[in-house]
């Protein structure tokens, strides 16, 4: 089982930067902290320190925590821009401004509060495609994309993730939501896929990516991407297009980028 850690940033390095770096550690429960007297930024995050770099380019020093007891409720009303009166409230019209519905999330320690732009350009695309579909939400974190999809009118949602403190929060998410009977949620894919997905939604980086889709059992053609950092943009479409897709539409946020893509019909 994973363990809680605190990771302390060069001053120079960026929280992308950081990301980047614990890619391949199985990074999870991600909430960046910064010292307002000092400047100094830490991450708190579960990781597999088995998977960890002798020699960091980003991180002055990190440490393990024992027993780790988060508020929260806290951190959500720290960071999440949707969060009040204990609920994160969000009003779906801002990333479909023709839609009325709101999406509501109880705090916990998925990730997916709307404080990073990774899930802002998520929702923005997820908009345009939900409607009618099944989807696989791979890293589903808090469940927002699932959730959000439901909304959009998607027609069923495997909520997928390899944490289960993530797996529990879409499960809460989903009940106050009143979904629970168009999504499953569980670690892997049921054996019987029906109704069979078409659809895939990833926001997670890169290296997270490529190992988790080695988890499923059945890929989609379409899918969702985000959590691909700027530089990485072109190694990431020569290898998407490696696996035979397309790029349908790209979008740009900060030092991020998402996008649609569409597997080639040969």
């Amino acid at each position: 089982m994973d363990s809680w850690f605190n990771f302390t940033l060069h001053q120079k390095s960026s929280e992308a930067d950081v990301l980047e770096e614990l890619s391949s550690c199985n990074l999870q429960n991600i909430c960046f902290l910064q010292d307002l007297e000092s400047g100094e930024t830490t991450l708190c995050a579960t990781a597999d320190d088995s998977l960890f770099s002798k020699n960091w380019k980003h991180i002055t020093s990190y440490t393990k925590i024992e027993n780790p007891d988060i508020n929260w409720s806290q951190e959500w009303d720290t960071f999440s821009p949707y969060f009040q009166n204990g609920l994160a409230r969000i009003p779906l019209s801002d990333f479909a401004p023709a839609s009325k519905e709101e999406l509501t999330l109880l705090p916990g320690p998925g990730f997916g509060d709307l404080s990073h732009p990774t899930t802002t350009l998520s929702l923005t695309l997820l908009a345009k495609y939900a409607a009618e579909k099944t989807l696989i939400d791979l890293g589903c974190g808090s469940g927002i994309l699932s959730l959000a999809a439901l909304k959009w009118n998607a027609h069923f949602v495997y909520s997928l993730d390899i944490d289960q403190d993530a797996l529990n929060h879409t499960q809460k998410n989903a009940l106050y939501n009143h979904f629970e009977d168009r999504i499953y949620i569980s670690s892997a894919l049921p054996s019987n896929l029906a109704p069979p997905p078409s659809l895939l939604v990833m926001n997670m980086t890169f290296g997270d990516q490529k190992e988790a889709l080695k988890s499923l059992s059945f890929i989609p053609n379409l899918w969702i991407i985000s959590g691909i950092l700027k530089k990485q943009k072109e190694t990431y479409f020569k290898w998407a297009e490696k696996k035979g897709f397309k790029v349908l539409e790209v979008l740009t946020q900060d030092q991020w980028i998402a996008c649609v893509m569409l597997k080639k019909q040969i």
